[in-house]
């Protein structure tokens, strides 16, 4: 049973009657060297599945996974950030989904995210190529990484980890032949260090192409160009003009669940004037790159919502800093129109959605899968954590 979220939850092992011997030594040999401990409750979480239709066998080319984010719906058809609403803008909170939504005093600690992905398939596949970015930066801004583990169950793959071109942790994996099914679980454990949504950078950032060229997804067209520029005659740029654009994507949009694909542009999610967090995060970048603003796309989570999360980080130059020698990101959630806070936690950046899709990838193959996945994302007790990380 979900604890009330006016209930502080100590952590402590006698506090979880339900732990295992099994999950208790996880925690002594994965995440004894660092200063965090975790606790898993059974129950607890959101898992969607999907079942894809079937594919024909591809001559000598590869059929798609697919990317999970929203519906885990569609015959390979990469699926979206689910990011539910809060409760204020009228859609279940994590609490009503079955998810642990913290209290903003338990935000200080550190954090468990638990994920879980598995695919089935009803006749064997080959050349399996699958990349996961699903593990949280090392360092970003006010977070870190203190920990983490990922293991593999079923037909074996072989599992590779590189850094991409923007940091970014990401994880590799290769089979020559898949008989049946692969699942992949990962933990990660995530502290505070410093206040959220403020990112150091160098001051070259500000200029950086990437950040500054659109995408297919971040075209500024049309209604989008136009707004664009009256929004940055409005005022001054920099920050204010990145205000004023979080404003008007939050406005731009409806949100609603299953009317836009991870192929939607932003000028296609205006046109249908219904989204998920990817259509307004997307919408964002468009108006301020089309302004001269450098930006970048944010896939993580937010604490008390059952899938993960997007938004955006402004890049501009950091005033604290002599001659404007430094720059620093600053982050703007669009979807409810504020700054973020100490319940977001980052996963990956890049310029839009197809940089940072947790998992993708292809194989070859001629019957249907079924993709499931699961996510726990909660505190724990700092004060519990040092006899874990002894080794006691």
């Amino acid at each position: 049973m979900q604890a009330p979220n006016n209930q502080r939850r100590s952590g402590r092992a006698q506090d979880f009657p339900w732990l295992h011997a099994r999950e208790m030594r996880f925690l002594r040999t994965a995440i004894s060297p660092v200063a965090g401990h975790f606790h898993r409750q059974a129950g607890v979480g959101t898992e969607r599945r999907s079942t894809m239709g079937p594919v024909s066998r591809p001559k000598r080319g590869a059929a798609e996974l697919t990317r999970p984010t929203h519906a885990w719906r569609g015959r390979f058809t990469p699926v979206r950030h689910p990011c539910p609403m809060s409760a204020d803008h009228g859609r279940a909170t994590g609490a009503q989904r079955g998810v642990l939504a913290e209290t903003p005093q338990e935000r200080e600690g550190a954090f468990l995210l638990e994920q879980q992905f598995r695919y089935t398939y009803e006749t064997p596949v080959k050349r399996l190529r699958h990349r996961l970015m699903i593990v949280p930066r090392l360092t970003h801004g006010g977070q870190q990484r203190l920990g983490q583990r990922l293991t593999t169950a079923g037909d074996p793959v072989l599992v590779s980890e590189r850094a991409d071109s923007f940091g970014n942790h990401v994880i590799d994996l290769r089979a020559a032949l898949l008989a049946d099914w692969v699942e992949f679980t990962s933990w990660a454990l995530i502290a505070r260090i410093g206040p959220p949504g403020l990112t150091p950078m160098p001051g070259r950032a500000v200029c950086d192409r990437r950040l500054l060229a659109p995408t297919r997804l971040t075209a500024a067209e049309g209604v989008l160009a136009e707004a664009s520029r009256e929004l940055a005659a409005e005022g001054p740029g920099g920050l204010a003009l990145a205000e004023r654009a979080c404003a008007w994507a939050r406005r731009s949009l409806t949100y609603e669940y299953g009317v836009t694909g991870v192929r939607t542009s932003a000028a296609d999610a205006l046109v249908g004037g219904r989204g998920v967090c990817q259509d307004y995060a997307h919408i964002m970048l468009a108006l301020c790159r089309a302004a001269g603003l450098a930006c970048r796309y944010v896939s993580g989570h937010l604490i008390g919502e059952g899938g993960s999360h997007a938004w955006v980080e402004v890049v501009v130059p950091d005033q604290m800093a002599p001659n404007h020698a430094a720059a620093v990101a600053v982050a703007f959630d669009p979807t409810h129109d504020r700054r973020i806070g100490a319940d977001y936690f980052t996963v990956a950046i890049g310029r839009d959605y197809d940089d940072v899709a947790p998992t993708f990838g292809t194989f070859e193959g001629e019957g249907p899968g079924v993709l499931s996945a699961g996510k726990r994302l909660r505190m724990l007790d700092t004060e519990a954590a040092a006899p874990v990380a002894a080794g006691s």
